[in-house]
C-alpha cells in the first residue's frame, strides 16, 4: 500500500503542476492507475483520482489555479492523503516556508516518509483491519459511501480555497500594479525632498456610517470570529509603532538620513518630544502626538481601524493588546545592524501585507474596503522598503527573500509568546497556507517591480536634499556624536555611489552605463527630446506611445560601437522608467507642477510650474525659412480646439515678446505644435535659438481661430504659414475616423512646410484631396507652378461646389484677394471663414498687399502689415470698436512688440476706427 501511495501522490504532483497537458494525463496516467488497481482501496483511490481529473479537465480557473505547484501539493497533502494528520501538515508547510528552492524535491519525500512510520504504527494497523474486512481484498458495506461523502465534503472545502485564493491573486495584481507602487515611491521623494503636501499622508477612501457599517456577514469564506482574531492580530503587529519609529530613527540617521527622517524620530527627538509633552498639552488635554514623520503617521492609524473592526465582527470587545520592544542600538556605527534594520521593515511590511490581503479575500462591502485602505498604505511603504534594498544590494531577490524569511520566522515565535492571538495562524492550517499564498503573490509582485526602478531613479529619491520634512523638537546633539555620524553617513553615500554591496558584474555593469551617458550626455538627452518627445504620452507602462517607443530604442543605430550602441539604448529604457515613475498620475493631476529632464545621468525631475507654463520638447526646420516648435501642453490650458490661436510668449534680450500663433497639431496629442515663418525680429531671433528642456509661456485665446464644421464640405486655401490650422484640422479628422470631404489648396514661393506628414494623411484619409503649387519652386519638381488665382479658384468652385465651407489662412493680402476672388464666383459670404487674427483687410499703409501671396520668403519689413506678427488690422478694429484704447490692445495681443513704428500705426488706426 505504501508503495501504491508513492505511485499515486507522483501522479497527483504531474496533474496538478502540468495542467496545460492535463487532459492527455488524465487519460494516459489514470488509465494506468486503474489497470493496476487490485484491491478495492486502489480501486477507489483511482476513481477519487478520475473523479478530480474531469473537474481539472473542464475548469480553466482551477486549472491555472493548480499550475502553482505549491497550491497542488497543499491539495494532495491535505485533501486526498488521508493518513496524513494535521501536525504533519504542518511540518509540511513549513519545508515550504524554511526553504522554497528545495520544496518540490523535498516535500514529498518528507511527506511518505511520515506514512511509512504511520503505517507501522499498530493503532494505525487495527484501522485498517476494521476498513477492510478480508485483508486487501473487500471492503465492510458503507466504507465507500462515507468516504464518497468525505470526498465531497474535502472537494468543496477545495473550491473555497480556489475561491480565496483567485481573490488573493487578483488583490495583489490590481492593488499593487504598477501605477500603484510608482506612487508610493514617488511619495517617499515627493514627502522627503519635495515637501509635496500630497505626499505627506496617503489618502483613505471614505467607508460610510463609521463602525456600525462593519458586520459579520460581510465575511466569506470564513468564521467571522477567525477573521475578528486574525485583525486583531494584525492590530497588535501594529501597536509598537512609535517604537519601531524611535528605533528607525536612529537606526538609518547614518546608514542612509532620507529614510531616517521619513521613518522615524533619533534619539534626541525622542527625548525633546518627552521633554515637550511633559511640560505642554494641547488645547482638548491630549498630548502632543508622537508622529509626525510620514511612515508613522500612516501606521498609527491602522491599530484602531482594525481594533474596530474586530470588534463588530465578533460581536464582543477585543482585549487590550499585547506589545514588545522594538528593540535599540547605540552603536551608531553598526551598519549591519542598521541594513539587518532596512530588511526587517521589508519583512514586517511583506508580513502586514499578506495579512491584510488575506482579511480582503475573505470580506466584502465596507470592511473590505476598510481593509484596503489599510493594504494600499502597506503597499506604499513595501515600495519604498524594496526600493531602499536595491539601492544597498542590487537585484538579488532570493537573498532579499531569504533575509525576510529568517526575520519573519522570528516574528512569529516572538508573536506566538507575546501577543493575545499569536497562535492563529499556527493552529489553523488552512489560514496558514492561505497566507503563505499570500506572501508568495506579493513577493511576485514585488520582485518584479524592483526589476523596473532604475537607478538613476533611486540615487535621486534616496540622495536627494532633505528638505520637506517639518522641524520636530529635539535635544541638542553632542558634536563628537554629530561628527562621528557625518563620518559614516559620508562613508556610506560613498559606497552606495560605488554600488560596493551589488553583485560584481552587476554593479561593473552599471557603472560603466554611468560613465557612458556621461560621455555621451548630449547624444541621449538630444534622443530624448528630438525623437521621443521626452516621452511624452508614455507615461503608463503598457501604454501604445510606451510600447512605440520601446521599439524605436530597440531599433536604434546611434553609429556608435556596438557596446556603447547597447548601453545608450539601456540608459534610453531606464530614463523611460524614470519618467513614468517621476510623472505619475498624483504629478499628472497637479495644476502647479511640471516635470522636466534634468540630464541623462539623473532623468527627469518635478519642478514649480507657473500658469500657462510649457516647456520644449522638440524643435524641428520644415523649409529654408519656417520652423516647426514642439512643446507640452500646460496642465491648464483649457479647452483646445483644431487651429487654436495660441499667444506664445518667450524671452528675448529685449524682454518678454509675445506673438499669436495657430495650433499645427490635431487637439487629440499630448502636446502642441506651431509651425512659424522666420524673419529678422527679436521674437523669431529667439524662437530659433529656443533649446528643447527651455520655458515657454502659452495661453489659448477664445474666439480668435477658425471654428471649423466638420459636418460640410470643406475647402481650406493656405498661403506660406497659413497651412499650419489646416494640418490641425486634418489631422484631427484622420484620427477620428470621420468622413468629410475636405479640400486643402496650399500655395508657397519655393517649399512646403509639413509636406511629408501632409503626404502621410492625405495616404491615410481616402476623403482628403491635398493640391500643392508653387510660385518660385526650387529643385525637381514636378507639381503646378503659380498661385491661387481667380482662374485656379474657379474650376475648384466648379469642382466643389458653393455651398461648402471654404477656409482661408494667409498674408492679409492674399487672405482679402482670395476672399473676394470667392464672392465673385458666387459664394455666399457665410460659406467663407478667416481667422480672426489674421484678417483680410490690411492697413492703409499696405495698399496694393492684396496683389500678393505669402510665401516663406517674405522681408521682415512686410510684417508690419501684421503690426508685427500676426495680430491683424481686423482684429485691432474690432477691438477697437469695443471700446479699448490703445493700451489695452497693446496689453491683449502684443500688437506693437518688435516694430519700432507699429505703435504710431496702431494710434492711426485706433483713431480712424473712431478712438
Amino acid at each position: 500500500m505504501y508503495a501504491f501511495l508513492r505511485v499515486y501522490s507522483l501522479l497527483f504532483l504531474v496533474v496538478f503542476s502540468q495542467v496545460n497537458d492535463v487532459q492527455a494525463i488524465c487519460v494516459d496516467d489514470i488509465k494506468r492507475l486503474m489497470r493496476n488497481a487490485v484491491t478495492p482501496r486502489q480501486k477507489l483511490m483511482a476513481a477519487d483520482a478520475q473523479q478530480l481529473a474531469k473537474i481539472i479537465a473542464v475548469d480553466e480557473e482551477t486549472q491555472e489555479l493548480l499550475s502553482n505547484p505549491y497550491i497542488a501539493q497543499y491539495v494532495y497533502i491535505n485533501y486526498f492523503a488521508d493518513d496524513i494528520g494535521d501536525s504533519e501538515l504542518r511540518i509540511a508547510l513549513q519545508q515550504i516556508v524554511d526553504d522554497i528552492e528545495v520544496a518540490n524535491t523535498d516535500l514529498f519525500a518528507l511527506v511518505n516518509t511520515r506514512l511509512a512510520d504511520k503505517l507501522n504504527d499498530p493503532n494505525v494497523q487495527r484501522e485498517v483491519a476494521e476498513v477492510f474486512t478480508d485483508g486487501d481484498t473487500a471492503l465492510r458495506p458503507g466504507v465507500l459511501t462515507r468516504a464518497n461523502m468525505a470526498l465531497r465534503s474535502k472537494y468543496r472545502q477545495m473550491s473555497t480555497l480556489f475561491t480565496s485564493i483567485g481573490r488573493m491573486r487578483n488583490i495583489t495584481k490590481e492593488g499593487m500594479n504598477t501605477t500603484t507602487l510608482d506612487r508610493g515611491l514617488f511619495d517617499f521623494h515627493g514627502a522627503v525632498t519635495l515637501g509635496l503636501p500630497e505626499s505627506q499622508l496617503r489618502p483613505w477612501d471614505i467607508v460610510d456610517g463609521g463602525n456600525a457599517a462593519y458586520r459579520p456577514d460581510q465575511v466569506e469564506n470564513m468564521n467571522p470570529s477567525l477573521w475578528s482574531d486574525i485583525a486583531h492580530f494584525a492590530s497588535e503587529t501594529e501597536a509598537p509603532i512609535n517604537g519601531y519609529s524611535s528605533e528607525s530613527g536612529e537606526a538609518f540617521r547614518a546608514l542612509m538620513p532620507s529614510l531616517s527622517v521619513f521613518m522615524g524620530k533619533n534619539e534626541e527627538q525622542v527625548a525633546g518630544h518627552t521633554r515637550k509633552m511633559l511640560n505642554e498639552a494641547t488645547d482638548d488635554g491630549t498630548h502632543i502626538p508622537f508622529c509626525t514623520n510620514v511612515w508613522c503617521t500612516e501606521e498609527n492609524r491602522h491599530e484602531i481601524a482594525l481594533q474596530n473592526m474586530g470588534e463588530q465582527m465578533n460581536g464582543r470587545p477585543i482585549t487590550e493588546p499585547k506589545t514588545w520592544d522594538a528593540g535599540h542600538t547605540d552603536d551608531y556605527g553598526d551598519i549591519d545592524y542598521a541594513i539587518k534594520h532596512m530588511l526587517g521593515r521589508n519583512a514586517s511590511e511583506w508580513n502586514a501585507n499578506s495579512a491584510y490581503v488575506l482579511l480582503m479575500a475573505h470580506s466584502n462591502g465596507p470592511a473590505r474596503a476598510m481593509v484596503n485602505n489599510i493594504r494600499a498604505d502597506e503597499t506604499k511603504h513595501i515600495a519604498i522598503f524594496a526600493a531602499a534594498y536595491k539601492y544597498f544590494f542590487g537585484s538579488q531577490p532570493m537573498q532579499r527573500t531569504k533575509g525576510m524569511l529568517e526575520i519573519i520566522a522570528g516574528y512569529a515565535k516572538e508573536h506566538s509568546a507575546s501577543n493575545s492571538n499569536g497562535n492563529v495562524l499556527s493552529s489553523e492550517g488552512i489560514v496558514l497556507f492561505e497566507m503563505m499564498i499570500a506572501h508568495l503573490y506579493v513577493e511576485k509582485r514585488m520582485r518584479d517591480y524592483m526589476k523596473t526602478i532604475p537607478l538613476k531613479t533611486l540615487e535621486k529619491f534616496f540622495e536627494g536634499p532633505i528638505q520637506g520634512i517639518r522641524a520636530i523638537d529635539s535635544d541638542p546633539i553632542s558634536p563628537e556624536k554629530q561628527r562621528l555620524i557625518d563620518q559614516i553617513a559620508e562613508r556610506e553615500k560613498r559606497l552606495r555611489e560605488r554600488l560596493s554591496r551589488w553583485k560584481p558584474s552587476e554593479r561593473d555593469e552599471y557603472l560603466r552605463l554611468k560613465q557612458v551617458e556621461r560621455d555621451h550626455a548630449g547624444l541621449i538627452e538630444g534622443l530624448i527630446r528630438n525623437n521621443y518627445n521626452s516621452f511624452l504620452g508614455a507615461e503608463d507602462v503598457g501604454s501604445a506611445a510606451e510600447t512605440r517607443i520601446l521599439r524605436q530604442i530597440d531599433r536604434l543605430r546611434t553609429g556608435q560601437p556596438r557596446e556603447i550602441n547597447e548601453l545608450i539604448k539601456k540608459s534610453l529604457r531606464e530614463t523611460l522608467r524614470d519618467y513614468q515613475i517621476v510623472n505619475n498620475e498624483m504629478i499628472r493631476r497637479t495644476d502647479n507642477l511640471r516635470v522636466v529632464l534634468r540630464s541623462a545621468w539623473e532623468g527627469f525631475t518635478v519642478v514649480p510650474a507657473r500658469a500657462g507654463e510649457s516647456v520644449v520638447l522638440a524643435k524641428e526646420s520644415l523649409t529654408d525659412n519656417s520652423l516647426m516648435v514642439r512643446m507640452m501642453k500646460p496642465t491648464d490650458l483649457g479647452e483646445v480646439a483644431p487651429g487654436t490661436a495660441l499667444k506664445v510668449t518667450i524671452e528675448t534680450p529685449q524682454g518678454p515678446e509675445v506673438r499669436v500663433l495657430s495650433l499645427s497639431s490635431s487637439p487629440n496629442q499630448e502636446y502642441l505644435e506651431i509651425g512659424v515663418g522666420l524673419s529678422d525680429s527679436d521674437f523669431k531671433r529667439a524662437l530659433q535659438q529656443l533649446s528643447p528642456g527651455q520655458s515657454i509661456q502659452v495661453e489659448v485665446i477664445d474666439n480668435m481661430g477658425l471654428a471649423f464644421d466638420t459636418s460640410k464640405p470643406m475647402v481650406m486655401i493656405a498661403g506660406g504659414i497659413g497651412i499650419t490650422p489646416f494640418k490641425s484640422i486634418i489631422e484631427q479628422v484622420t484620427e477620428e475616423g470621420l468622413r468629410t470631404p475636405m479640400t486643402l489648396m496650399y500655395s508657397n514661393r519655393s517649399q512646403i512646410p509639413f509636406k511629408p506628414e501632409l503626404d502621410v494623411l492625405a495616404a491615410r484619409n481616402r476623403n482628403l484631396d491635398v493640391q500643392y503649387t508653387l510660385t518660385r519652386p526650387e529643385g525637381d519638381w514636378d507639381g503646378a507652378i503659380g498661385r491661387i488665382d481667380r482662374n485656379y479658384l474657379e474650376d475648384q468652385v466648379r469642382r466643389q461646389g458653393r455651398d461648402s465651407n471654404y477656409y482661408i489662412v494667409g498674408t492679409p493680402g492674399m487672405v482679402q484677394a482670395t476672399r473676394q476672388n470667392l464672392i465673385d464666383l458666387g459664394v455666399p459670404e457665410e460659406r467663407i471663414h478667416v481667422e480672426a487674427f489674421a484678417g483680410y483687410e490690411p492697413p492703409a499703409s499696405t495698399a496694393g498687399a492684396a496683389d500678393s501671396v505669402a510665401d516663406d520668403g517674405a522681408k521682415a519689413g512686410d510684417e508690419t502689415v501684421c503690426f508685427c506678427y500676426n495680430v491683424s488690422a481686423g482684429t485691432i478694429e474690432g477691438l477697437a470698436s469695443q471700446g479699448n484704447d490703445v493700451d489695452s490692445i497693446i496689453s491683449s495681443t502684443g500688437a506693437t512688440t518688435g516694430c519700432g513704428q507699429c505703435k504710431s500705426g496702431l494710434c492711426d488706426l485706433v483713431k480712424r476706427c473712431g478712438r
